[in-house]
């Protein structure tokens, strides 16, 4: 179909799919949230033509606001501090490690950080003189040799519910509060217990600041405006 779209009117297309949920896990896989992460950011970015189905259409999404303001573009000679940096990765989803094995995870070390973005086939390395951008480069993530310079790097969210820590405590509570209500009026023990079993700790996991198992079920609750593909 996209190839189609793009002979008929001689523009690009941005497919949109829908999500994958892993049904022991009740998470997205990891491959398609991607394709979605950037497939939104080609639509706000101005992508004209979208393929997607119904579902994917009307599904709940973050707000788009909420999107481009946790995509990270780092440039070289911009002004930004590391610390501040490290935290806006956290909040994308990145786990900071002692040393890169995969995407969605960065490493700071004296004056430099790698990260690997989701969206990049390769890691980067960027090199800080004080609070300044001083280089990027391209690493090899077989071999960790640097590669060619580059001027600048996107990096978008590592999943697409991301959230500053104040908003993910408040999800938190407001999931606590139904599920306390859920429980009190419900006179079944087992569905009680497969709430709590499935609830209770992805609660105390968003008031505590982080990102649940199941966190892509729990939208509606990090951000309760609901927007689909559509607005």
């Amino acid at each position: 179909v996209k190839a189609d779209i793009e002979f008929f009117l001689g523009e690009k297309a941005v497919v949109f799919p829908e999500r994958d949920f892993l049904m022991q896990a009740q998470m997205q896989s990891g491959p398609i949230q991607q394709k979605r992460i950037e497939a939104l950011d080609k639509i706000l970015g101005g992508a004209r033509i979208v393929v997607a189905s119904i579902e994917a259409v009307l599904f709940n999404l973050m707000p788009p606001d909420a999107l481009k303001n946790l995509k990270i573009t780092l440039k070289v000679g911009e002004q930004i501090d590391m610390r501040t940096l490290c935290q806006k990765l956290v909040t994308n989803g990145y786990s900071a490690v002692d040393q890169l094995e995969g995407q969605g995870q960065f490493f700071l070390h004296g004056g430099l950080i790698d990260i690997f973005p989701f969206n990049s086939e390769s890691s980067v390395r960027v090199d800080f003189f004080d609070d300044e951008v001083e280089s990027i480069r391209l690493v090899d993530p077989v071999s960790q040799r640097t590669q060619e310079k580059i001027d600048k790097i996107d990096i978008l969210p590592a999943r697409e519910i991301c959230a500053e820590k104040e908003r993910l405590a408040m999800a938190g509570e407001l999931l606590s509060k139904e599920l306390v209500s859920f429980n009190k009026g419900n006179k079944n023990a087992l569905a009680v217990e497969e709430a709590t079993n499935t609830f209770a700790l992805a609660a105390q996991t968003l008031s505590q600041g982080g990102y649940p198992a199941i966190c892509d079920q729990l939208m509606a609750y990090v951000y309760p405006e609901y927007t689909s593909l559509l607005d």
